[in-house]
């Protein structure tokens, strides 16, 4: 809410373009801006007050509002005052939304036109004129507006169980009836291209900008339990607070989280909704919304059954397999792919058990003598409802402190140059107090959360955290320098530290708070709260930088015996051209080093003994860039890996691209570069090559080099197969890089009495003595000069 205010007002730019997040530009977050209901409506209370009392007021209007519209409809469904009564409170003190709003989903709980909605369909569906058309339309765009999961999780299940109920209830006795649903809803579609159109069109028409920043997993784990609907909140102050669960049901509930798993219908909304189905007459009233509570408790237990906390199997002639439920079919879906909380699905849910809650409450009101006694118990029972609901109590926390520090800085007309840095920066609650404090500060920050985590962010962020850590106790990467630390922080142009006192909790924390005071010098402002430091003035950092996090490394540099990837972090403060130098030695046997950062190409090197290592050059962006160090294909699993030492990793910076040396018919092998290199225990002069095959050689090629002097006369030659013939290319992977090294008969190759002045390579067939063709370059003999100049290391 501050930066839509920040952006439309101050900056006067649309709020997707976040450009007080990510380095070095800014970021494109479509989620901000496409239901901007919130923002807009709360923008007045924002300008006369502030972000927090708009949020405030939007969570209380939350409830009260969703009570209000739900007690509408079921008013309208009864003809009951005290029935809609009843059902406004279920619906809007739900379990799910008690859990929502405590965790900070506001979007989520602001349904409160969600219950109009189901309103307009239910009269448009009966009897379909344009009139309701525009209603039904004017409804769904605020909804939509509201939040984008609405459309999903909300209008398309109420709108098509309210069309199926109507097809079967009325267009028997109506023949003109579908012809009015369509003349309506070509009505309806008015109003929501007029609102709803221009924010989603532009979120559909930008959406490539986000290099894939939606997608996000966690689908089974924020999937509903099946048996969560019965399970009470953890904290619950009345049911798990009297300790009223007995210990035999307790071990097979499931686990549950103050986040997305909490989804308990209640034993009031339980009880009355029953009563609502069993005893209401006409028997069609009850249909639409049990078949809402249906369809949406089937598709919140997303793609796969879970019972107390498990995915729930089933044995079939031996063979286990997960029960697959329908949402595995609509994930797969566009748009629906990108959702990972189904549960939210609930929501709607529990909007039928309220409306069957509402028949429940006018049945009993029928049948008593004293209609005020059952009033009275089913104010009672309303009550418990909202007890039994309750995730804590009391149920907001107290105001976080906010530093005389901050109330200052929002006090100056301008905020401060530079970017502010909050510590300790690891975890959500930590993200969400850097974006609190930045509501005073404004200024740009390191981090940012909102919807989704975006990887660059990410990057950035973990990148931040090493750059003020002691070094990774890992022998193969250098140590940077005090002045490389404070170089990077002017490079990444923060100014401005921010130690959050009461979020120091961890060993680790703390090992930070010592270093930052030795790094920096003493905070210029200091008290319970917060230390804030300012980075030194001084040069920017102009070279790479590269950290190894601690986490994922050994001190030795060893890959363990898994799958399990190893991090590098490197910044660039400008763009360049480099390649990873890196000494390696497999353990116990061959494998695959995969290399992935970022968007660049893969590349997977074959290491089959000590050797140094070479990748492909790689353009690089200024930027943070997260490589992943894995063992690959050829370690056949966790079981098949063998640890690989890393004794030395280096980032050189390198020409630009260059063409393969030499490539071979059919393109099935390259060799991409050469060097000459001295082994430092033997002295030997070494010519080291640098594969790249491509389909699976039928023939096993052998190597000859021939040394050549001035004239181009050979004077000694040397034959090898590649990697000793150990590794056939039968086994070679398509893409795999190969480094080989191959012995040269003279060494060194210029003495007084000798002078080696080009070598000439090529392959052939032991068999029969036939050379491989090359096909770039073209020559007569199938052989190519390698001249000396180019291949000193």
């Amino acid at each position: 809410m501050w930066w839509s205010k920040e952006a439309l007002i101050v900056l006067q730019q649309f709020p997707s373009f976040v450009t007080v997040w990510g380095y070095p530009d800014s970021i494109y977050h479509p989620l901000l801006f496409v239901a901007p209901y919130l923002d807009l409506v709360g923008l007045p209370i924002n300008l006369a007050w502030n972000s927090m009392a708009t949020y405030n007021a939007h969570l209380l209007l939350s409830f009260t509002l969703s009570a209000f519209t739900a007690y509408l409809l079921g008013y309208a469904l009864t003809g009951n005052r005290f029935a809609g009564y009843v059902a406004g409170i279920i619906f809007a003190f739900t379990a799910h939304r008690w859990a929502h709003a405590f965790t900070g989903h506001l979007p989520h709980i602001t349904i409160y036109w969600g219950p109009l909605f189901a309103w307009a369909m239910w009269r448009f569906v009966q009897s379909p004129d344009k009139k309701r058309g525009l209603w039904v339309g004017l409804t769904a765009s605020f909804v939509a507006l509201t939040h984008v999961m609405h459309a999903a999780y909300w209008l398309l299940p109420v709108f098509f169980v309210f069309l199926i109920w109507g097809w079967q209830n009325f267009a028997k006795t109506n023949p003109a009836w579908l012809k009015n649903i369509i003349r309506g809803g070509l009505w309806g579609m008015a109003p929501m291209l007029l609102l709803v159109g221009p924010f989603y069109g532009f979120f559909f028409v930008t959406l490539t900008q986000t290099g894939g920043d939606l997608e996000a997993g966690g689908l089974v784990g924020n999937a509903s339990d099946l048996l969560a609907y019965i399970t009470p909140p953890p904290d619950n102050p009345l049911i798990t607070g009297l300790n009223l669960i007995p210990g035999s049901l307790k071990q097979i509930l499931p686990p549950t989280d103050m986040d997305e798993n909490i989804v308990y219908v209640g034993l009031v909304g339980i009880f009355l909704a029953i009563v609502g189905i069993v005893k209401r007459r006409p028997r069609k009233d009850i249909y639409p919304w049990l078949w809402l509570v249906v369809v949406s408790a089937v598709l919140a237990l997303g793609p796969f059954l879970k019972i107390g906390g498990e995915l729930f199997t089933i044995e079939i002639k031996g063979v286990s397999s997960y029960i697959i439920m329908p949402y595995a079919l609509l994930a797969e879906l566009p748009l629906l792919s990108w959702g990972r909380t189904v549960g939210r699905l609930n929501q709607t849910l529990m909007l039928g058990v309220a409306m069957l809650s509402a028949y429940g409450v006018l049945y009993l009101l029928s049948i008593a003598d004293r209609t005020y006694l059952i009033k009275i118990l089913l104010v009672g029972l309303a009550g418990i409802f909202v007890l039994e609901s309750m995730v804590v109590f009391p149920f907001t926390p107290a105001t976080h402190s906010v530093s005389p520090y901050y109330v200052q800085a929002q006090a100056e007309a301008l905020p401060a140059s530079g970017r502010v840095l909050d510590l300790p920066l690891r975890n959500k609650l930590e993200v969400n107090r850097a974006m609190f404090s930045q509501t005073y500060h404004r200024r740009p920050i390191v981090g940012g959360y909102i919807h989704r985590r975006f990887k660059g962010m990410e990057r950035e962020q973990h990148f931040v955290d090493l750059l003020l850590q002691p070094a990774t106790d890992v022998g193969a990467f250098k140590a940077p320098t005090v002045e490389e630390r404070l170089a990077g922080l002017r490079a990444l142009n923060i100014t401005t530290i921010i130690l959050h006192k009461d979020m120091v909790d961890r060993e680790i924390d703390e090992i930070q708070v010592d270093f930052i005071n030795n790094l920096l010098p003493p905070p210029i402002y200091d008290d319970e709260l917060i230390s804030v430091y300012n980075v030194p003035p001084g040069n920017a950092l102009d070279h790479p930088l590269v950290f190894a996090r601690a986490s994922n490394w050994t001190a030795d540099g060893l890959f363990p015996e898994s799958n399990s990837p190893r991090h590098v972090y490197l910044f660039t403060p400008r763009p360049i051209q480099a390649n990873w130098a890196l000494n390696v030695r497999p353990t116990q046997g061959p494998t695959v080093l995969v290399l992935e950062g970022n968007d660049l190409p893969v590349q997977r090197v074959l290491v089959t003994q000590p050797q140094q290592i070479r990748t492909f050059p790689m353009s690089l962006d200024a930027g943070i860039y997260q490589f992943n160090w894995v063992n690959g294909e050829v370690c056949g699993g966790d079981e098949g890996c063998y640890p690989l030492a890393f004794e030395q990793a280096e980032l050189n910076q390198v020409v630009a691209d260059k063409d393969p040396v030499v490539v071979w018919e059919d393109n099935n092998i390259q060799l991409i570069d050469y060097t000459i290199s001295v082994d430092q225990n033997t002295g030997q002069t070494l010519l080291n090559l640098f594969w790249l095959p491509g389909e699976p050689l039928a023939t096993e090629p052998t190597v000859f080099v021939h040394l050549l002097d001035a004239a181009g006369n050979k004077i000694a030659q040397a034959d090898h197969r590649i990697l000793d013939g150990q590794y056939p290319p039968s086994v070679w992977l398509p893409g795999v890089l190969i480094q080989y090294s191959v012995p040269l008969p003279i060494s060194p190759l210029s003495s007084d009495d000798l002078q080696v002045a080009a070598l000439r390579i090529g392959l052939y067939d032991t068999n029969n003595g036939d050379r491989f063709k090359i096909s770039s370059p073209q020559t007569e003999d199938h052989s190519v000069v390698l001249p000396l100049d180019d291949a000193n290391e």
